[in-house]
């Protein structure tokens, strides 16, 4: 997978953790531009200026993108 292979060259990098981690940390607001880690481990919402244009054509050709209230989300999940 083109994205895989994205995210492996960028470094990126997320440990799965529980469930209930996983709704603390979504119930948390966040002030600056999502991370990697944001979008791809805890598929918190972004705008598409926050991921690299190749990375953001790759989530589309995959129909792993969902628009919700102004923002997308990756329904794609990765971990390394």
């Amino acid at each position: 997978m083109r994205l895989g292979r994205d995210l492996l060259a960028q470094g990126y990098r997320f440990t799965t953790i529980t469930p209930g981690t996983h709704g603390i940390v979504q119930a948390r607001p966040h002030e600056r531009p999502p991370t990697l880690r944001d979008i791809f481990g805890w598929s918190r919402p972004f705008l598409p200026e926050h991921l690299p244009p190749h990375m953001l054509a790759a989530l589309i050709e995959a129909g792993a993108l969902m628009g919700l209230a102004g923002h997308s989300r990756s329904t794609a999940r990765a971990k390394r």
